[in-house]
């Protein structure tokens, strides 16, 4: 398995494959060789392929918390939200203290406007992950586009506050500001 992760990260797709399926002969019921196998699909836009085998990860192991996010994600990605969120019900029932997982659901919820539930899974995630910026930064991300620009600005700063080099609140914050600065001039 060990040889099929070193063969993907140098881009020699078919050995790394081949790798995996060698270590699955004699480890079937190895759940980290299909979730790499998964990560070998995902990185040749494999998608399906990719869902099949962290499906198989999570039959062997409910618990695999990164197979669980990278589901999530995945569909996501793949313009499946309704999915996504069903897996991500899911995976909270067994990961009820996980913040990424819950990160990832209160992201999808903020694109389909359900701000109210996004709000609430991004508070129990910046709970369980405290010092995570990418929580506040895109708390602040929701905030901005539910309008409620203060809030916005608040969740910016604390994810700076966390991580002073933290890029995308950085540049989130500076859209608000400029945002904040047009309403102003506007109102004069």
């Amino acid at each position: 398995m060990n040889l099929g992760i070193v063969l993907a990260a140098l881009r020699q797709f078919n050995e790394s494959k081949n790798c995996y399926e060698k270590s699955l002969s004699y480890r079937r019921n190895c759940p980290d060789c299909f979730y790499n196998l998964g990560l070998l699909y995902l990185e040749q836009k494999m998608y399906p392929r990719a869902m099949e085998a962290w499906t198989e990860t999570l039959r062997l192991d409910k618990k695999h918390r990164r197979a669980w996010i990278n589901t999530i994600r995945i569909l996501d990605d793949m313009g499946k939200q309704e999915k996504a969120l069903r897996e991500g019900e899911k995976a909270k029932k067994i990961l009820p203290d996980d913040a990424t997982i819950r990160l990832n659901i209160a992201n999808i919820l903020g694109k389909l406007e359900r701000f109210e539930k996004a709000e609430a899974e991004f508070k129990r995630a910046a709970e369980l992950g405290p010092t995570n910026p990418t929580i506040f930064t895109n708390l602040g991300v929701l905030y901005h586009r539910w309008h409620k620009l203060e809030k916005a600005k608040e969740m910016y700063a604390k994810a700076l506050e966390i991580n002073p080099n933290a890029q995308s609140a950085k540049n989130n914050m500076k859209k608000l500001e400029n945002l904040i600065r047009k309403q102003k001039f506007k109102g004069l």
